[in-house]
């Protein structure tokens, strides 16, 4: 699956992130605030990407995207994004990789985060 899955969590109030399959389900009908920043890297300077937000597994918006360039060896690029969405109790939120090659999520320097707002 090209879905990111954040495999530990620091705090998961209410239970809505699974960390075997990347998914939060919205436990409550709410307004909900997802943020993500962190450090991507793709295997090759050709490997173009972009990370989509996935509601119920439709894309909704885009959260970050990689353009090759030839002006440097580095594949890196750092990212911050945010959503706002209201989800009814059961939908889902998690974030989509679109293009090829190994996409790398530095697990120390990258953090989803999902808040009910109201």
């Amino acid at each position: 699956s090209n879905y990111m899955v954040f495999t530990s969590t620091n705090w998961n109030d209410g239970g809505g992130y699974n960390t075997s399959n990347g998914i939060f389900t919205a436990p409550v009908t709410g307004t909900y605030l997802f943020t993500l920043t962190g450090l991507y890297t793709k295997n090759n300077s050709s490997a173009t990407w972009k990370l989509t937000w996935h509601v119920n597994n439709v894309n909704q918006g885009v959260a970050a995207e990689y353009q090759s360039s030839s002006l440097n060896n580095s594949y890196n690029t750092i990212g911050s994004s945010s959503i706002m969405y209201k989800l009814t109790a059961g939908h889902t939120m998690r974030l989509y990789v679109e293009g090829s090659g190994t996409f790398h999520v530095s697990g120390g320097q990258t953090r989803f985060c999902g808040y009910l707002i109201g």
